[in-house]
């Protein structure tokens, strides 16, 4: 859950928007997830919420990597449980992959750290590179992805993407698509 309010009744109501602004960003930007196959690295909190959105928006395979072995399995078996499709161990060789999505933290100290979750000389086409850190949105992925001339989904554009679906969901308001293109852009000119 990253997103509480309290019910006029007292109770508090939880929800998480990781996964859902994940593939929306995703559409957004061209990427058709039905029938790809996609590679994530990390399967933290963040993770395990853009895996259950990714499987349900029909990827023909999904390969988790994290090197912590139980939080990955427990990830993987939760997702084949759903019966939803075929999820599988992975490495962070994104070779392969028409979706690769970083989910770590690796990329939050901003582009003067050359660390990257996976190389992206190893990928040959690309439907995207996701990054999911919001802030400073140009990672040394993005970057790397960017020279690459892969197509990037940047965590700015997804971080935009939760925020009109928390305001909808919230105030019943729908943010139209020019004011979250507006955010989005503003959210990477200050970023």
């Amino acid at each position: 859950v990253n997103v509480l309010r309290r019910l006029p009744d007292g109770r508090w109501q939880g929800d998480m928007f990781d996964g859902l602004g994940y593939v929306r960003a995703m559409e957004k930007n061209g990427c058709v997830l039905t029938g790809k196959r996609a590679l994530l690295v990390g399967a933290g909190g963040a993770g395990s919420a853009i895996a259950h959105s990714l499987v349900l928006a029909d990827v023909s395979e999904l390969a988790i990597h994290d090197p912590d072995d139980q939080r990955r399995q427990s990830l993987i078996d939760r997702l084949n449980s759903l019966k939803l499709g075929k999820v599988t161990q992975g490495s962070p060789d994104p070779s392969g992959f028409d979706v690769a999505v970083n989910a770590t933290p690796i990329g939050m100290q901003g582009a003067d750290r050359d660390e990257l979750a996976f190389s992206v000389t190893t990928i040959a086409h690309a439907s995207a590179v996701i990054d999911a850190v919001a802030f400073p949105w140009h990672t040394p992925l993005i970057t790397a992805a960017q020279a690459a001339g892969l197509p990037v989904v940047t965590g700015a554009d997804i971080f935009v993407r939760q925020a009109a679906l928390q305001f909808a969901r919230y105030t019943g308001v729908t943010p139209t698509a020019d004011q979250v293109e507006r955010a989005a852009a503003h959210a990477r000119a200050g970023a």
